[in-house]
């Protein structure tokens, strides 16, 4: 996810890593005066192209910021307060232009620097474990809280006016568990992952009131796998019909 660079400490010469850097730094108040006015320098030049609207310069020269500042510094505060203007414009650029990585990195760097919880929440995640069948892997999803796949059918819902139970959400990984225990209509593939199919299972047994159907195979010659799985789905739940 593009922005995420900006933590991320560039490659360095050997001894000069980011945990070995914190050490020296705080030993060597010598370093500590170049890296603060290295990153004045940055932050200046940043500044400068931010209020002439070149965004793609000042998403440039906040990434150099990763060349003198380790993630465990970024984590402490370490960034100067004039750096709040810039993140501010970061944050509303990119999320204008769809760029969440660089909108989540400047709330998080803002967040770091004020301590206000509005920040948090902007970039605060939702970290979701799913597995690929295809590629036999495991996954790990990195999502802000609000832009998931729940959230995004309850604003499809709410868009077009209708119940969750009016929507129809097929699902086969881990990923999909929120979806498919939030009240939408549910659909389990038969190639699903065996613990979503476990949760989902569990989830129901305590709230009965959900709705999630589980592809059989067989249908219309089909196995209920992938795809076929969909269609048996669309049909339980009447959103395809017969010509």
């Amino acid at each position: 996810m593009a922005g995420w660079d900006f933590f991320l400490p560039a490659p360095r010469p050997t001894g000069y890593g980011s945990a070995a850097r914190g050490a020296d730094n705080a030993a060597d108040p010598e370093r500590v005066d170049l890296r603060d006015r290295l990153v004045a320098t940055v932050l200046s030049q940043a500044q400068s192209l931010a209020d002439v609207g070149d965004y793609r310069g000042v998403t440039g020269e906040v990434n150099r910021l990763s060349a003198f500042l380790s993630p465990e510094e970024y984590a402490a505060g370490v960034l100067p307060k004039r750096v709040k203007p810039i993140a501010e414009y970061i944050a509303e650029e990119g999320g204008r232009l769809g760029e969440e990585g660089y909108a989540l990195a400047a709330n998080f760097m803002l967040y770091r620097l004020t301590g206000d919880a509005l920040y948090q929440d902007r970039y605060d995640e939702a970290i979701v474990y799913s597995y690929d069948s295809l590629d036999d892997k495991g996954l790990i999803d990195f999502l802000p809280n609000s832009a998931t796949k729940q959230t995004a059918l309850e604003y499809v819902a709410e868009e077009y006016g209708c119940d969750k139970g009016e929507v129809v959400f097929c699902g086969d990984s881990g990923n999909d568990i929120f979806p498919l225990t939030a009240g939408f209509s549910g659909v389990l593939v038969r190639n699903a992952d065996e613990q979503l199919v476990e949760n989902v299972r569990g989830a129901m047994a305590k709230n009965p009131g959900l709705k999630v159907y589980f592809a059989k195979g067989g249908f219309m010659g089909l196995n209920g796998f992938y795809t076929s799985g969909v269609i048996e789905g669309g049909y339980h739940y009447g959103v395809f019909s017969d010509p």
